[in-house]
């Protein structure tokens, strides 16, 4: 989703996060139909946008977006938000309190169309090197932990089982074999994925969007996120040390050759049980004892 004033100028909140623009491309103008003018629908009351790049990724909306709602919300902001219209981030705006209907989902904006909003709000990222506030996603999780069930009997080690790409391909292997409950996210609703993190004492998964949930976890915990060598971005690591969860990370190697390091991204890879086995011993000395 694009963003112009009324000068069919880019806003600069818009332009901050569109990093490959070079400052004098500010002057793109609305995109028009081929010999039409497009047709103008106007949108009451105050909207807040929530389209970034990559927030349709539950990772990115959590901690790009949902900072953003809990800021709002917490400062009394009453208006609608428009989002992606995921499962993951719909299940997550209820559980920050949005009502349905301040939402709008972005799949329902026409395309060839301009929207023109009586209000518009704007956030943009802070510029200390992280694209969130650590802060603001800790209030993100406090207020989903109020929400999320104890459970005496559910499993306290837990694997998360990537399906995508960035797979660890022994992860099974490997984990019933060190007395882990293998867990598969796209089994469960968004609140059953929370609450499995949340009553776990040991996490392990591959990075990637399942590993948003870690800032489920409780004060005390152990997290370990599992990397290829191609791709190592500790990301979740300063959410983690700033609630109170150990954070663990370990590389593993390609299963297959990488032409460039940035292809790790989306490679499967490996990692030795040794090294597992070695994790899980670090793991299980940083925990905290549970009441």
């Amino acid at each position: 989703m694009y963003l112009f004033n009324e000068d069919g100028k880019m806003p600069e909140e818009i332009f901050v996060e569109l990093r490959t623009f070079e400052p004098d491309k500010k002057v793109m103008v609305p995109f028009r139909l081929k010999n039409a003018v497009p047709e103008r629908v106007n949108i009451d009351g105050q909207c807040c946008v929530l389209a970034r790049l990559c927030s349709n990724n539950y990772w990115h909306f959590t901690f790009q977006n949902a900072d953003c709602v809990s800021m709002l919300e917490d400062a009394g902001y009453k208006g609608k938000y428009i989002i992606p219209d995921t499962k993951s981030i719909l299940a997550l705006m209820g559980l920050l309190g949005v009502d349905n209907t301040r939402i709008v989902k972005l799949g329902d904006l026409e395309n060839h169309k301009v929207y023109e909003f009586e209000e518009l709000v704007l956030l943009s990222f802070n510029g200390n090197g992280f694209d969130y506030s650590i802060t603001a996603v800790t209030d993100v999780a406090k207020k989903v932990k109020k929400q999320l069930t104890l459970n005496k009997d559910a499993p306290k080690k837990l694997y998360v089982k990537r399906i995508g790409m960035r797979r660890l391909i022994n992860g099974d292997e490997i984990a019933e074999k060190l007395g882990f409950e293998i867990f598969v996210p796209e089994e469960h609703s968004v609140k059953e994925q929370m609450e499995a993190f949340y009553n776990a004492d040991i996490v392990m998964t591959p990075h990637g969007a399942n590993s948003t949930n870690c800032i489920y976890m409780r004060e005390g915990a152990v997290f370990i996120e599992l990397f290829s060598s191609g791709w190592h971005k500790l990301l979740n690591r300063h959410a983690c040390e700033h609630i109170g969860i150990h954070y663990i990370s370990e590389i593993g190697a390609p299963i297959t050759k990488l032409k460039d390091p940035s292809d790790g991204l989306f490679t499967d890879f490996t990692i030795s049980e040794v090294k597992v086995r070695n994790l899980i011993e670090r793991a299980e000395k940083l925990l905290c004892t549970r009441i």
